[in-house]
This record gives structure tokens, C-alpha cells and sequence, in this order.
């Protein structure tokens, strides 16, 4: 298996793995968690299935210099931090699969950086690609029906942004992987997050909502597939060398599945129009693959 199909793989595993955080994360929110409970949790428990990891056993994955400390401490406090609150509030204000489509502004973010920071080219095919992902996500928003007084337009603007930071983690990451561990990476970001959020929460509260089976299943998920294991397939994805705008379209495979697992475990709403917007993601996820150049490999 050659580096570039591995690299789509993982990716492709990722966006599974992160589909699952909008469903953990509302009924989390229908069970009387606030967003910044839920993205303290995320990020706690992240962190904290990496301590594990790390104590038994890999104790040098511990081992980070200050310019990585620096690196990890703006991308999580960005990419972990900020993105977990906004995304949760997003989630709560207008449901998970308007939340997730707004994630998806992420490949016009990624396509831009990836052009002026990492001089990767931008070709008729790739363009096509990001357009329809971007008509079809406003479609899967909207249902082509622009009332927006039906839309939180707070809740859309946290989308926004966190579609923003969603980008920002492949262009932290494309750096980071450079010298350091992706576990490393993952440990370091979640940590720092958590510990910007750590002022927002009041611990005593929130130990008094982890009361029942299905908290404590849906916290542990959340922390096991929402980080864990999305974390380790998508930097193992990018560290392939596989570009940046490739990247950030193949993983709106989280996208469908999370739309699915919305309509079936949280019945969501989903209109014939808002499924044509859907099958635009997935043609564009096509013209994506159907003839990339490589970017430069990290090791």
C-alpha cells in the first residue's frame, strides 16, 4: 500500500472516529452538561488516556522542547480550547448536523493555506472540489430554504469559527509532525486546552452531573473516539505527506456519518435537498482523489 492511499485511509478513519463527537456530545448537553462542560471533559479525558499511556510503559514520548511547548500551547488553546467551546455551543443552538456542516468550511480555510503556507498547487480538480463541498454543505444547512431567522445566527458563527480552528489543527499539525511524536502532539494539545477551559468550569458542578450510565458512557466515548483514536489516524494521515486540501475534504466522511447517527439516534431532521447537498460532499470527495499531487512527505 503506497503512502498517499495509507495516508487516505486514516484520514477516512478519523472522520469516522470524530463523527461520533456531535452525538456523544448532545445527549451530554440533553442531560444538563453546559458546552464548556462537555469540552472540559473531551479534553480531560484525552489528556488523561495519554498520561496512562505514556506512564506505562512510553515515557519518552513525554519529552518536548520549548518551541514545542510553544507550538502545543497555541494549538491547544486554538485548535482544542476555543474550538471545543465553540463547536459544543454551536451544537447546542442549532443541532448537530447543522453544527457539523459548518465544520466544512473548514476545506476553503484549508485551501487558502495550503496555497499561500505550503505552496501546494491549486488545480482545476481540487477547486471543483472545495466549491462543491461548499455549495453542498450550505444546501445540507440550509435545505435551500434561506429563512434565517430559523437559524441561531450566534449558533452559526461559533459553526464558522469552528470550522476555522478545524482547518488551523492540519496546519498545526503539518508543522508539529515535522520533529515531534503525533502523541506527543495530542497529549500536549489536549493538556493545554483543557487547562484554558479548566478556569470556566466549576469542578463540584460538574461531579454532580456524572450521575448516571448513560453520562458516564457518553463522556468516556467522547474522550475515546472524539480524541483518542480521531487524533491518531488524522496525524497519521498528514504525517504521509498527503495535501493539505486533500486532507481536509476527504475527512467530510465525518460528515456523512455524522448526519446518519443524527437522524438516527437524535432524529434529526434531514429534507430531500439537504441529502443533494450531502452527495455534493461526496462528489467532491471524488474529484478530490481523482488525481492529486503529492505533497512532500514528514517523517
Amino acid at each position: 500500500m503506497n503512502r498517499e492511499l495509507r495516508g487516505s485511509i486514516y484520514i477516512a478513519l478519523a472522520g469516522v472516529s470524530w463523527s461520533t463527537t456531535g452525538i456523544f456530545a448532545k445527549n451530554l448537553l440533553d442531560n444538563g452538561l453546559t458546552s464548556i462542560e462537555v469540552s472540559f471533559i473531551r479534553l480531560f479525558l484525552g489528556a488523561f488516556f495519554f498520561l496512562v499511556y505514556f506512564i506505562f510503559g512510553k515515557t519518552h514520548l513525554f519529552r518536548i522542547d520549548k518551541k514545542g511547548l510553544i507550538l502545543t500551547f497555541f494549538m491547544g488553546v486554538i485548535t482544542q480550547g476555543v474550538f471545543n467551546l465553540v463547536f459544543f455551543s454551536s451544537v447546542d443552538l442549532i443541532g448537530v448536523i447543522n453544527a457539523t456542516v459548518l465544520l466544512y468550511l473548514a476545506p476553503l480555510f484549508l485551501t487558502i493555506f495550503s496555497v499561500t503556507i505550503f505552496k501546494e498547487k491549486l488545480t482545476v480538480l481540487k477547486s471543483a472540489g472545495v466549491l462543491l463541498s461548499i455549495v453542498g454543505s450550505i444546501l445540507a444547512l440550509t435545505g435551500a430554504v434561506f429563512d434565517f431567522q430559523e437559524l441561531s445566527v450566534i449558533g452559526v458563527g461559533y459553526g464558522v469559527m469552528a470550522g476555522l480552528g478545524y482547518a488551523l489543527v492540519s496546519v498545526f499539525g503539518k508543522f508539529g509532525l515535522q520533529k515531534y511524536h503525533a502523541k506527543t502532539l495530542i497529549f500536549y494539545n489536549s493538556l493545554f486546552g483543557m487547562a484554558f477551559i479548566l478556569p470556566l468550569v466549576n469542578i463540584g458542578d460538574l461531579a454532580m452531573k456524572i450521575n448516571s450510565p448513560v453520562v458516564v458512557s457518553c463522556s468516556l466515548g467522547l474522550g475515546i473516539f472524539a480524541v483518542v483514536l480521531a487524533y491518531l489516524f488524522y496525524f497519521e494521515g498528514i504525517s504521509s505527506g498527503i495535501d493539505l486540501s486533500k486532507v481536509g475534504v476527504l475527512s467530510m466522511i465525518e460528515l456523512i456519518f455524522a448526519v446518519t447517527l443524527s437522524v438516527v439516534f437524535v432524529n434529526e431532521e434531514l429534507s430531500l435537498v439537504k441529502v443533494f447537498g450531502l452527495s455534493l460532499i461526496l462528489v467532491a470527495i471524488y474529484l478530490i482523489n481523482k488525481k492529486v499531487n503529492r505533497a512532500p512527505s514528514i517523517h
